[in-house]
């Protein structure tokens, strides 16, 4: 917190190493924003499953570098 007027921007967690998407999950449960890297597509189509566990049915927004 601070005194100024600058505009109050949401926090962004990256996760390099994306695995399943826990950090993801937890960031968004924690009304952070989140980017994750993950190279295996194994992980990646568990991305969104895990989110929506952790957060109870919630899954923002996503793409995919190819729709960047």
């Amino acid at each position: 917190t601070c005194d100024c007027d600058a505009e109050k921007t949401r926090c962004t967690v990256l996760d390099p190493f994306g695995g399943s998407g826990t950090t993801a999950g937890v960031a968004i449960k924690n009304a952070r924003n989140a980017i994750l890297c993950e190279l295996n597509e194994e992980y990646a189509d568990l991305i969104p499953e895990r989110i929506k566990q952790i957060t109870n049915g919630f899954v923002a927004g996503q793409m995919t570098l190819g729709e960047y």
